[in-house]
């Protein structure tokens, strides 16, 4: 592992962040299993959606994790993986905020609860950075 970064640590002792996992590769999301404190194992490499790197920064054992990856464009979005999942996957990215129909837009995902709800930034329609939370199926601007 040439490089990695922790961000949160849940109380089951998982470990979220950004790791390296070949030399001179991109950064990628990562989690490693509970008690296993070790991220240096490429089954822990969440991948992207679709872009080239992927970032983890908050995990909550009950729910999941959030953080941020990029898709084709190069754009970063939010993403919510649920507890069990191992890699991203299209359907994990968070929806835009209400009212956003342009694809250029960026969002990324800081923080969740138990409960599933998320909470992070998203630009608007004219490309403002505002703060969002989203419960299970709805998107609003905080």
């Amino acid at each position: 592992m040439e490089q990695a970064y922790a961000y949160a640590v849940t109380d089951s002792g998982r470990i979220v962040g950004k790791a390296r996992f070949t030399n001179g590769g991109p950064l990628h999301a990562f989690v490693t299993r509970e008690n296993y404190p070790s991220v240096n194992d490429p089954l822990f490499d969440m991948g992207t959606l679709g872009g080239t790197t992927s970032e983890v920064w908050d995990m909550n054992d009950q729910s999941g994790s959030v953080g941020g990856a990029q898709i084709s464009t190069g754009k970063m979005r939010a993403f919510y993986l649920q507890v069990g999942a191992e890699s991203l996957q299209p359907f994990d990215e968070l929806p835009p905020l209400p009212g956003v129909t342009r694809t250029d837009y960026q969002s990324e995902a800081y923080g969740v609860n138990s409960f599933g709800d998320v909470v992070g930034y998203a630009q608007n329609q004219s490309l403002t950075s505002r703060a969002f939370k989203y419960e299970p199926g709805s998107m609003t601007s905080a």
